[in-house]
């Protein structure tokens, strides 16, 4: 028996009924995306506490899955959602989060760099086009005033050296919060799903993600990280 879970832009998820989880591909994207998580997860298993996915089916495209399957079995907890925050410890939560990313971004890069992983650069060539799609709309819908309050921030983004000023690490590049696993009774974030988007880049993509659940969620989220990065090179 087959049951659906989810779709998404690059896969369909479906779940059998011995508990494995497969995605299966909805194009060119998720049939590349498959075959570097396939030697990715491995390669990180030792490097984090959380479960994440054990690939134990990869197909390439074939003529019968033209862009691939990816399976594993299926890992304990239920996705977060925004209900979780108001009535779980959101703090524990956050802290689980942060806890998981620390140890993310610490993995020796040296261990990832030959896997074909996106080497992810500055983006402001990115920004700059969207920039000019974006303000001539805004143009037309706005005050002149707002207009402007825009178009000085877009001007203010584009030269701040903090777009610039990292260290690159391997991300997850999409911890959005359907991504995280918990176990309600507890609080207690129980692993981490698809590393589709995983690449060796700025670790702020992984914070900046957590801003989908509200600024006081994603500001727990950055304080607990601090606080263990701060320990970390205290001991150290």
């Amino acid at each position: 028996m087959i049951s659906y879970l989810a779709s998404g832009v690059t896969s369909v998820v479906v779940e059998t009924s011995s508990g494995i989880v497969f995605r299966l591909g909805k194009n060119t994207a998720a049939a590349a995306s498959y075959e570097r998580e396939s030697r990715l997860l491995p390669a990180l298993r030792p490097h984090v506490d959380l479960p994440i996915p054990e690939p134990r089916w990869y197909a390439p495209p074939s003529p019968q899955a033209p862009f691939g399957v990816f399976g594993y079995p299926k890992l304990a907890g239920v996705p977060l959602n925004r209900r979780h925050l108001a009535h779980l410890d959101w703090h524990r939560l956050a802290e689980g989060i942060a806890a998981f990313l620390h140890q993310l971004h610490s993995s020796p890069v040296a261990d990832f760099v030959d896997l074909g992983l996106p080497v992810f650069h500055s983006k402001l060539e990115a920004l700059r086009v969207t920039q000019s799609k974006v303000l001539p709309y805004l143009k037309l819908i706005l005050a002149t005033d707002e207009y402007e309050v825009v178009v000085r921030w877009w001007d203010e983004l584009l030269i701040d050296q903090c777009m610039q000023d990292y260290e690159s690490v391997l991300v997850h590049g999409d911890l959005f919060y359907a991504n995280v696993l918990l176990e309600e009774a507890t609080s207690t974030v129980t692993g981490v799903v698809d590393f589709e988007n995983s690449t060796l880049g700025d670790p702020a993509q992984d914070l900046a993600v957590q801003y989908h659940l509200g600024r006081d969620f994603a500001e727990s989220v950055i304080t607990a990280y601090q606080r263990v990065t701060d320990m970390l090179l205290t001991v150290a």
